[in-house]
């Protein structure tokens, strides 16, 4: 799993497994020759158990045994306290650039499990929404294209399994690999941009859908479409049935059940889903003979000629998704075009094999879109949904027969068709840049949402993008720039879980607040009151109050005031238990009538242990509570807690 998604498995993704089922042929090529080590270790260890057993009969101490891993076990705990606990420990390493895949070898698989377990999607809370739309407010505008460009009422997306850049403009062995790609990329009113990162996760497939169509970056854990299925997205489907009253569709030779994609099509806007059953099963090939994308592709001209979809007079937006280039991109002999010497090692000589056949296939039907009237006013998009050499990349690129050939980048190419604005971008750019470019080509740029990239044809983009390894690749950016680019990873899926909710709101507020707060079968309500006793609406506050919790210190100004509070709780004979909690308190001051001051509140409630002035104690928020102030709040928190009975 992690050959080929950088990661370990997902808690949710372990739901998915019937995935497997369709990339068999992907897990079996994932092997590698060493790993015959791992059940030959474990068959090797037997022996040696057995004459270990032999040896030290009668004599195992596992008095020793037990100590020793307990020892263990507490260091282990204590350093994981003071990095803040588990969650907090764990996500520090997952932001460092350097580590955040080693979170697992670190925590174990275990670890990781348990992290997705209380890690699990959150709701977006006010303070989760503030950020977000503090994100959004600076991030550079969308704006639209400046003078007049040619209409396009319909889109066609074909998402090329797999589908690499370095493959295009290239021949090896004097054998051109992707001709009809090429031919395009000539045309004067083709846009084509070589760079564009790979920027999917665990998800793969369904998270290139997720970039291209809602200009959203996939989430850190698992995959969006079972963990957010009914999700509201803005995409382009939405946007062009709002503005150009297109009809949706998705054609794919995959089951609607992989990746949950046919759900998540309707949540999307897909109106129309053509799958598995409704293809001929011809040119059939991989594990579980999957439609080629040669007769996948032709029976979707079919369709269209037949008026099965693309109706006459419809505006469409139309997405194919293509299987072949899946991997291990083992083509029969009777598909391959091209042939290479052994001087090329096989898995790049398969993967470029594979990479013609689809060539050849998305050069038909580009051919057969051209002669439709509707052509146009049709925007014709190419892309790969991921990068396909996965742990294959760094043999291939050191090899003699790839090096100078295949890519040390994981880019996939970005190719629009009968473009009303045609341009080569050779600037590095995100897939998540792609959905705002997109908006800009179609005209739909009043649409509510504009993704989180930045189109491509604005001139003030910089040409660079964040992998999901959190590296920055492209033009150096400034580290304020940078910090931002990887900012919208958390946009996109929150960690930081706040401790509690915060409602601001005004006192003479506050009475619907603790009235609504009693149909609440389970928590506690905690009013921060401000220092002044001369508002009506305090009365009805501290009338309601079940503790009341009174902050001072040991001077005279202080001490007034908080007489004086005493008296009003009095005339209005509040209930509440009472703490009175010294704080801010200096170690280096001497106060005189301590212990004067303690004897008369004692009269009146409790008196909690002091909390000292410190700076930490100045550094307070609502998503996060650093171990320094814990320790220095705890005493007197835990009293609180116990002698007021809270739970």
């Amino acid at each position: 799993y992690f050959r080929t998604y950088y990661t370990a498995i997902p808690l949710n993704s372990y739901g998915l497994s019937g995935n497997l089922a369709d990339f068999t042929g992907s897990v079996y090529d994932s092997f590698r020759w060493y790993d015959i080590f791992f059940p030959l270790s474990t068959i090797a260890s037997i022996p040696l158990y057995w004459h270990y057993k032999r040896n030290t009969a009668g004599r195992t101490s596992y008095k020793y045994y037990g100590g020793a891993l307990g020892i263990g076990i507490l260091l282990f705990a204590i350093t994981t306290l003071a990095k803040g606990g588990f969650k907090e420990a764990y996500n520090t390493v997952r932001q460092k650039a350097y580590l955040c895949a080693s979170t697992t070898s670190m925590y174990t698989v275990f670890g990781s499990l348990c992290y997705d377990l209380i890690n699990q999607k959150q709701e977006a809370t006010p303070q989760i929404q503030q950020e977000i739309k503090e994100w959004l407010s600076q991030k550079p505008g969308h704006h639209p294209l400046a003078g007049r460009i040619g209409i396009r009422n319909n889109c066609i997306v074909i998402l090329a399994e797999s589908l690499e850049s370095w493959v295009l403009e290239r021949e090896v062995e004097r054998q051109e690999i992707t001709p009809y790609l090429n031919k395009l990329l000539q045309d004067s009113t083709t846009l084509y941009a070589p760079h564009v990162l790979t920027q999917v996760k665990g998800g793969r497939s369904i998270d290139a859908q997720l970039l291209l169509c809602a200009g959203m970056l996939p989430i850190n854990s698992g995959t969006y479409s079972s963990q957010y299925p009914d999700h509201t997205y803005g995409t382009l489907q939405k946007a062009m049935h709002q503005q150009k009253n297109s009809r949706n569709y998705l054609l794919t030779i995959d089951k609607v059940s992989t990746w949950n994609q046919g759900v998540i099509a309707y949540s999307f806007g897909t109106d129309t889903i053509i799958a598995y059953h409704d293809f001929e099963l011809t040119e059939a090939f991989g594990t579980h003979k999957r439609t080629g994308d040669g007769s996948f592709l032709a029976q979707c001209s079919q369709k269209i000629e037949k008026g099965e979809i693309w109706k006459k007079g419809e505006n469409v937006y139309m997405q194919l998704v293509t299987y072949s280039g899946h991997a291990p991109f083992k083509l029969p002999e009777e598909l391959k075009e091209i042939h290479f010497s052994p001087a090329i090692p096989q898995k790049m000589n398969d993967y470029m094999t594979t990479a013609r056949y689809t060539d050849k296939a998305i050069g038909k039907f580009v051919e057969y879109l051209k002669t439709l009237p509707q052509y146009d006013e049709t925007l014709i998009v190419i892309t790969g949904d991921h990068e396909g050499l996965a742990t294959y990349r760094e043999e291939l690129c050191n090899a003699p027969g790839g090096k100078g050939i295949v890519s040390d980048k994981t880019f996939t190419p970005f190719i629009i068709v009968n473009s009303p604005v045609g341009m080569r971008y050779d600037k590095v750019m995100g897939q998540i840049d792609m959905y705002p470019t997109l908006l800009n080509l179609l005209q739909l740029d009043d649409y509510y949402w504009s993704g989180l990239g930045q189109s491509i044809l604005d001139p003030c983009k910089k040409g660079f993008a964040i992998s999901p390894q959190m590296e920055v690749v492209g033009e150096e950016p400034t580290p304020a720039e940078a910090e931002f680019a990887k900012k919208a990873y958390d946009i996109a899926t929150y960690d930081n879980e706040p401790k509690y909710e915060v409602i601001q709101t005004d006192i003479s507020n506050v009475a619907k607040i603790i009235s609504d707060f009693t149909k609440v079968e389970q928590g506690n309500l905690l009013i921060d009151l401000p220092g002044k006793i001369d508002d009506d609406a305090l009365g009805t506050i501290l009338k309601a109050a079940d503790i009341i919790i009174c902050p001072f210190k040991y001077d005279k100004f202080t001490m007034d005031s908080t007489g004086f509070f005493i008296q009003v709780l009095q005339y209005l004979n509040v209930k509440a238990k009472i703490f009175f909690l010294p704080n801010n308190m200096r170690t280096a001051v001497r106060y005189e009538t301590k212990e004067q001051v303690v004897d008369i509140l004692k009269q009146v409630g409790f008196v909690t242990d002091e909390i000292p002035a410190s700076v930490a104690m100045e550094r307070i928020n609502t998503l996060a509570i650093s171990n320094e102030c814990i320790d220095k709040v705890k005493n007197a928190y835990d009293y609180i807690i116990q002698e007021g009975a809270i739970k």
